[in-house]
Protein backbone atom coordinates (compact mmCIF):
# COMPACT_ATOMS: atom_id res chain seq x y z
CA UNK A 1 0.00 0.00 0.00
CA UNK A 2 1.47 3.07 -0.97
CA UNK A 3 0.70 6.87 1.43
CA UNK A 4 1.16 9.47 -0.27
CA UNK A 5 1.77 12.42 2.98
CA UNK A 6 0.67 16.05 1.53
CA UNK A 7 1.98 18.01 5.15
CA UNK A 8 2.62 21.94 5.83
CA UNK A 9 6.38 21.02 6.75
CA UNK A 10 8.94 18.94 7.19
CA UNK A 11 10.31 18.03 10.19
CA UNK A 12 10.86 21.44 11.53
CA UNK A 13 7.42 21.58 11.97
CA UNK A 14 5.79 21.10 15.08
CA UNK A 15 1.71 19.83 13.76
CA UNK A 16 3.51 17.91 10.71
CA UNK A 17 6.29 16.08 13.00
CA UNK A 18 3.79 14.89 16.02
CA UNK A 19 0.20 14.34 13.64
CA UNK A 20 2.13 12.80 10.48
CA UNK A 21 5.81 11.85 10.71
CA UNK A 22 6.21 10.49 14.13
CA UNK A 23 3.88 7.65 12.66
CA UNK A 24 6.03 6.65 9.81
CA UNK A 25 7.74 3.24 11.35
CA UNK A 26 4.55 2.08 12.81
CA UNK A 27 3.24 2.26 9.57
CA UNK A 28 6.41 0.60 7.74
CA UNK A 29 6.27 -2.28 10.06
CA UNK A 30 2.65 -2.70 9.03
CA UNK A 31 3.75 -2.78 5.52
CA UNK A 32 3.24 0.74 4.14
CA UNK A 33 5.30 2.53 1.68
CA UNK A 34 5.43 6.16 2.60
CA UNK A 35 5.85 9.07 0.17
CA UNK A 36 6.05 12.50 2.22
CA UNK A 37 5.83 15.94 0.48
CA UNK A 38 5.90 18.76 2.72
CA UNK A 39 4.07 22.30 1.04
CA UNK A 40 6.67 24.39 2.98
CA UNK A 41 10.47 24.19 3.91
CA UNK A 42 12.40 24.79 6.93
CA UNK A 43 13.85 27.90 4.83
CA UNK A 44 9.84 29.33 5.18
CA UNK A 45 9.76 28.67 8.99
CA UNK A 46 12.96 30.07 9.75
CA UNK A 47 11.27 33.41 7.77
CA UNK A 48 8.22 33.29 9.91
CA UNK A 49 10.00 33.19 13.32
CA UNK A 50 12.73 35.79 12.40
CA UNK A 51 9.46 38.17 11.88
CA UNK A 52 10.82 38.54 7.78
CA UNK A 53 8.55 38.20 4.48
CA UNK A 54 8.66 34.75 3.21
CA UNK A 55 10.33 34.96 -0.25
CA UNK A 56 7.07 35.08 -2.54
CA UNK A 57 9.45 32.85 -5.04
CA UNK A 58 9.62 29.82 -2.75
CA UNK A 59 6.18 30.04 -1.67
CA UNK A 60 5.03 29.96 -5.42
CA UNK A 61 7.21 27.67 -6.18
CA UNK A 62 5.83 25.24 -3.06
CA UNK A 63 2.32 25.68 -4.65
CA UNK A 64 3.63 24.51 -8.37
CA UNK A 65 5.46 21.83 -7.19
CA UNK A 66 2.49 20.43 -5.59
CA UNK A 67 0.48 20.95 -8.23
CA UNK A 68 2.67 18.98 -9.68
CA UNK A 69 2.89 16.07 -7.66
CA UNK A 70 -0.81 15.95 -7.76
CA UNK A 71 -0.49 15.09 -11.44
CA UNK A 72 0.63 11.49 -10.12
CA UNK A 73 -1.94 11.23 -7.45
CA UNK A 74 -3.59 8.18 -8.69
CA UNK A 75 -0.39 6.29 -7.79
CA UNK A 76 -0.84 6.12 -4.17
CA UNK A 77 -3.94 4.34 -2.55
CA UNK A 78 -3.95 6.95 -0.13
CA UNK A 79 -3.39 10.63 0.14
CA UNK A 80 -3.07 11.95 3.62
CA UNK A 81 -3.56 15.48 4.28
CA UNK A 82 -2.48 17.89 6.90
CA UNK A 83 -6.00 20.32 6.95
CA UNK A 84 -5.82 20.97 3.33
CA UNK A 85 -3.75 20.82 0.53
CA UNK A 86 -3.51 25.11 -0.81
CA UNK A 87 -3.73 27.37 1.84
CA UNK A 88 -5.52 30.57 1.25
CA UNK A 89 -7.06 28.81 -2.23
CA UNK A 90 -10.41 27.36 -2.84
CA UNK A 91 -11.04 23.83 -2.18
CA UNK A 92 -10.56 22.94 -5.85
CA UNK A 93 -7.62 20.21 -5.48
CA UNK A 94 -9.43 18.31 -2.81
CA UNK A 95 -12.69 18.28 -5.07
CA UNK A 96 -11.21 16.76 -7.91
CA UNK A 97 -9.31 14.40 -6.11
CA UNK A 98 -13.14 13.37 -5.25
CA UNK A 99 -14.19 13.54 -8.70
CA UNK A 100 -11.74 11.66 -10.03
CA UNK A 101 -12.25 8.58 -6.82
CA UNK A 102 -8.49 9.16 -5.35
CA UNK A 103 -9.40 9.04 -1.40
CA UNK A 104 -7.95 11.21 0.73
CA UNK A 105 -7.76 11.21 4.56
CA UNK A 106 -7.85 15.24 5.86
CA UNK A 107 -6.45 15.40 9.67
CA UNK A 108 -6.66 18.94 11.77
CA UNK A 109 -4.85 19.73 15.08
CA UNK A 110 -6.14 22.94 14.82
CA UNK A 111 -9.23 25.16 14.16
CA UNK A 112 -8.11 25.96 11.05
CA UNK A 113 -11.62 26.94 9.39
CA UNK A 114 -11.96 30.05 11.66
CA UNK A 115 -8.59 31.58 9.28
CA UNK A 116 -11.53 31.64 6.36
CA UNK A 117 -14.99 31.89 8.69
CA UNK A 118 -13.95 34.69 11.27
CA UNK A 119 -11.13 36.73 8.94
CA UNK A 120 -11.13 40.34 9.21
CA UNK A 121 -10.70 40.59 5.28
CA UNK A 122 -14.14 41.05 3.81
CA UNK A 123 -13.36 39.13 0.47
CA UNK A 124 -11.45 35.90 2.31
CA UNK A 125 -14.35 35.28 4.28
CA UNK A 126 -17.02 35.66 1.51
CA UNK A 127 -14.66 33.02 -0.91
CA UNK A 128 -13.64 30.62 1.63
CA UNK A 129 -15.75 30.70 4.51
CA UNK A 130 -16.94 27.37 3.84
CA UNK A 131 -14.01 25.91 2.19
CA UNK A 132 -12.58 23.62 4.76
CA UNK A 133 -16.84 22.38 4.93
CA UNK A 134 -16.21 21.01 1.22
CA UNK A 135 -12.43 19.94 2.13
CA UNK A 136 -14.35 17.28 4.91
CA UNK A 137 -17.25 16.86 2.68
CA UNK A 138 -15.10 15.65 -0.24
CA UNK A 139 -13.25 13.40 1.75
CA UNK A 140 -13.11 9.72 2.92
CA UNK A 141 -11.84 10.31 6.87
CA UNK A 142 -11.84 13.22 8.71
CA UNK A 143 -9.08 12.59 11.85
CA UNK A 144 -9.79 15.38 14.53
CA UNK A 145 -7.49 16.73 17.55
CA UNK A 146 -10.44 17.35 19.78
CA UNK A 147 -14.04 17.10 19.93
CA UNK A 148 -14.16 21.06 19.07
CA UNK A 149 -12.66 19.99 15.88
CA UNK A 150 -14.84 16.63 16.02
CA UNK A 151 -18.19 18.76 16.23
CA UNK A 152 -17.50 20.93 13.15
CA UNK A 153 -16.47 17.86 11.24
CA UNK A 154 -20.24 16.26 12.04
CA UNK A 155 -21.57 19.60 10.92
CA UNK A 156 -19.79 19.63 7.62
CA UNK A 157 -20.80 16.03 6.84
CA UNK A 158 -18.17 14.26 6.99
CA UNK A 159 -17.77 10.55 5.65
CA UNK A 160 -15.91 8.96 8.61
CA UNK A 161 -14.74 10.75 11.90
CA UNK A 162 -12.15 9.78 14.72
CA UNK A 163 -10.92 11.39 17.13
CA UNK A 164 -6.69 11.25 17.98
CA UNK A 165 -5.18 13.64 20.10
CA UNK A 166 -1.85 14.98 19.94
CA UNK A 167 0.83 12.27 21.35
CA UNK A 168 4.24 12.15 22.00
CA UNK A 169 6.72 9.55 21.50
CA UNK A 170 7.30 8.64 25.50
CA UNK A 171 10.60 6.75 24.63
CA UNK A 172 12.13 10.24 24.22
CA UNK A 173 10.81 11.22 27.63
CA UNK A 174 10.90 8.22 29.51
CA UNK A 175 14.93 8.12 30.83
CA UNK A 176 15.11 12.02 31.70
CA UNK A 177 15.03 13.74 35.10
CA UNK A 178 15.43 16.82 37.05
CA UNK A 179 18.78 18.18 37.79
CA UNK A 180 18.58 19.45 41.19
CA UNK A 181 18.82 23.53 40.97
CA UNK A 182 18.23 26.27 43.98
CA UNK A 183 15.79 28.24 41.64
CA UNK A 184 12.36 27.68 41.14
CA UNK A 185 11.71 27.41 37.73
CA UNK A 186 8.32 27.91 35.93
CA UNK A 187 8.29 27.20 31.97
CA UNK A 188 6.89 27.66 28.78
CA UNK A 189 7.50 26.28 25.46
CA UNK A 190 5.98 27.29 22.26
CA UNK A 191 6.78 29.51 19.00
CA UNK A 192 6.99 33.22 18.32
CA UNK A 193 3.05 33.23 17.08
CA UNK A 194 1.89 31.52 20.31
CA UNK A 195 4.28 33.56 22.89
CA UNK A 196 1.28 36.28 23.19
CA UNK A 197 -0.31 34.04 25.46
CA UNK A 198 2.17 34.84 28.26
CA UNK A 199 0.82 38.17 28.35
CA UNK A 200 -1.93 36.71 30.23
CA UNK A 201 -0.04 35.64 33.16
CA UNK A 202 2.76 38.10 33.19
CA UNK A 203 0.70 40.94 35.24
CA UNK A 204 0.45 37.65 37.91
CA UNK A 205 4.58 37.60 37.60
CA UNK A 206 5.27 40.99 38.33
CA UNK A 207 3.23 39.69 41.89
CA UNK A 208 4.43 36.62 42.45
CA UNK A 209 7.95 37.98 42.59
CA UNK A 210 6.69 39.61 46.10
CA UNK A 211 5.82 36.41 47.41
CA UNK A 212 8.75 34.12 45.44
CA UNK A 213 11.68 34.18 43.39
CA UNK A 214 11.70 32.39 40.45
CA UNK A 215 12.82 32.11 36.82
CA UNK A 216 10.59 32.12 33.93
CA UNK A 217 12.24 29.80 31.14
CA UNK A 218 10.80 30.40 27.45
CA UNK A 219 11.51 27.28 25.07
CA UNK A 220 11.59 28.41 21.56
CA UNK A 221 10.25 32.42 21.38
CA UNK A 222 11.31 35.56 22.50
CA UNK A 223 8.83 37.85 24.94
CA UNK A 224 8.53 41.70 24.33
CA UNK A 225 8.21 44.01 27.96
CA UNK A 226 8.63 41.74 30.92
CA UNK A 227 9.81 44.30 32.87
CA UNK A 228 12.10 42.71 36.05
CA UNK A 229 10.13 39.36 35.63
CA UNK A 230 13.64 36.91 35.65
CA UNK A 231 13.40 35.77 31.93
CA UNK A 232 15.52 33.05 30.28
CA UNK A 233 15.16 32.18 27.18
CA UNK A 234 16.27 28.57 25.42
CA UNK A 235 16.49 27.87 21.82
CA UNK A 236 14.27 25.06 20.60
CA UNK A 237 15.95 21.76 19.38
CA UNK A 238 14.24 18.76 18.64
CA UNK A 239 16.73 16.97 20.60
CA UNK A 240 16.76 19.56 23.64
CA UNK A 241 12.94 20.08 24.60
CA UNK A 242 12.68 17.23 26.49
CA UNK A 243 15.44 18.04 28.83
CA UNK A 244 14.75 21.24 29.03
CA UNK A 245 10.93 20.78 29.81
CA UNK A 246 12.03 18.47 32.59
CA UNK A 247 13.88 20.92 34.21
CA UNK A 248 10.70 22.76 35.00
CA UNK A 249 9.03 22.98 38.48
CA UNK A 250 6.38 23.91 36.72
CA UNK A 251 4.49 24.49 33.11
CA UNK A 252 2.26 26.60 32.18
CA UNK A 253 -0.23 27.34 29.41
CA UNK A 254 -2.25 30.60 29.34
CA UNK A 255 -5.00 30.73 26.75
CA UNK A 256 -7.78 33.40 25.54
CA UNK A 257 -11.20 32.49 25.29
CA UNK A 258 -11.76 32.72 22.04
CA UNK A 259 -12.92 30.52 18.83
CA UNK A 260 -9.17 29.65 17.83
CA UNK A 261 -8.22 28.66 21.02
CA UNK A 262 -11.11 26.19 21.04
CA UNK A 263 -9.13 24.00 18.78
CA UNK A 264 -6.14 23.59 20.37
CA UNK A 265 -4.55 20.30 21.24
CA UNK A 266 -2.87 21.34 23.99
CA UNK A 267 0.44 19.68 22.80
CA UNK A 268 2.37 21.60 25.26
CA UNK A 269 0.65 20.41 28.25
CA UNK A 270 1.30 16.53 27.32
CA UNK A 271 4.73 17.39 26.93
CA UNK A 272 5.02 18.81 30.47
CA UNK A 273 2.96 16.04 31.58
CA UNK A 274 5.16 13.67 30.25
CA UNK A 275 7.89 15.12 31.98
CA UNK A 276 6.58 14.44 35.39
CA UNK A 277 5.83 18.33 35.35
CA UNK A 278 2.36 19.14 37.14
CA UNK A 279 0.89 22.23 35.03
CA UNK A 280 -1.37 25.00 35.40
CA UNK A 281 -3.59 26.33 31.97
CA UNK A 282 -6.54 27.80 31.13
CA UNK A 283 -9.73 26.07 31.05
CA UNK A 284 -9.84 26.41 27.21
CA UNK A 285 -11.07 23.30 24.78
CA UNK A 286 -8.98 20.05 25.37
CA UNK A 287 -6.96 21.33 28.23
CA UNK A 288 -10.16 20.70 30.15
CA UNK A 289 -9.70 17.11 29.15
CA UNK A 290 -5.84 16.78 29.71
CA UNK A 291 -5.87 18.93 33.16
CA UNK A 292 -7.57 16.80 36.22
CA UNK A 293 -7.74 19.23 39.12
CA UNK A 294 -6.01 17.96 42.28
CA UNK A 295 -4.50 15.40 40.37
CA UNK A 296 -2.06 16.79 37.64
CA UNK A 297 -2.53 20.31 38.10
CA UNK A 298 -4.42 23.67 38.25
CA UNK A 299 -6.84 25.35 36.04
CA UNK A 300 -6.54 28.96 36.28
CA UNK A 301 -9.33 31.75 35.05
CA UNK A 302 -7.82 34.86 36.86
CA UNK A 303 -4.76 36.68 38.47
CA UNK A 304 -5.87 35.41 42.12
CA UNK A 305 -6.37 31.88 40.67
CA UNK A 306 -2.83 31.70 38.68
CA UNK A 307 -1.18 33.35 42.13
CA UNK A 308 -2.85 30.93 44.42
CA UNK A 309 -1.87 28.02 42.03
CA UNK A 310 1.37 29.51 41.43
CA UNK A 311 2.26 29.79 45.30
CA UNK A 312 0.48 26.07 46.22
CA UNK A 313 2.80 24.11 44.02
CA UNK A 314 5.84 26.71 45.16
CA UNK A 315 5.35 25.78 48.84
CA UNK A 316 4.68 21.56 48.66
CA UNK A 317 7.49 19.61 46.93
CA UNK A 318 5.20 16.47 47.61
CA UNK A 319 2.19 18.29 45.93
CA UNK A 320 4.29 18.73 42.85
CA UNK A 321 6.09 15.30 42.62
CA UNK A 322 2.36 13.15 43.41
CA UNK A 323 0.87 15.81 40.87
CA UNK A 324 3.51 14.81 37.84
CA UNK A 325 3.78 11.43 38.48
CA UNK A 326 -0.09 11.22 37.86
CA UNK A 327 0.31 13.02 34.74
CA UNK A 328 2.97 10.82 33.33
CA UNK A 329 0.87 7.58 33.82
CA UNK A 330 -2.23 9.60 31.81
CA UNK A 331 0.14 10.36 29.05
CA UNK A 332 1.54 7.26 29.06
CA UNK A 333 -2.28 5.59 28.61
CA UNK A 334 -4.01 8.48 26.96
CA UNK A 335 -1.54 10.70 24.55
CA UNK A 336 1.58 8.81 23.44
CA UNK A 337 2.76 7.53 20.39
CA UNK A 338 2.99 3.62 22.54
CA UNK A 339 -0.87 4.15 23.33
CA UNK A 340 -1.89 6.02 19.98
CA UNK A 341 -0.21 4.36 17.11
CA UNK A 342 -1.91 1.30 16.35
CA UNK A 343 -5.18 3.30 16.28
CA UNK A 344 -3.67 5.38 13.85
CA UNK A 345 -2.52 2.38 11.53
CA UNK A 346 -6.03 0.99 11.84
CA UNK A 347 -7.80 3.88 10.72
CA UNK A 348 -5.78 3.89 7.79
CA UNK A 349 -5.67 0.20 7.24
CA UNK A 350 -9.52 0.25 6.92
CA UNK A 351 -10.02 3.66 4.53
CA UNK A 352 -7.37 1.70 1.75
CA UNK A 353 -10.01 -1.45 2.45
CA UNK A 354 -13.21 0.82 1.62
Amino acid sequence: MKLLFLTRYDNFGASSRMRFIQYFEILRINGYEITLSPLLNSHYLDSIYSKKNPSYKLIIYSYLKRALLLTKANEFDLIIIEKEIFPWFPSWAEKLLSVFNIKYLVDFDDAIFHNYDLNNNYVIKKLLKNKIKSVISNSSCVIAGNEYIYNYAIKSKAKNIHIIPTVIDFNKYKNISKKSTEIFKIGWIGSPSTVKYLDIVKPVLVKLLNFINFELVIIGATPKDFFNIPVKVLKWTEESEALNISQFDIGIMPLSDDPWEQGKCGYKLIQYLACGVPVICSPIGVNKEIVETGKNGFFANNEDEWLNAFLSLHNSAFLRFEYGKYGKNKVIEKYSLQSRGQQFVEIVKNVCKS
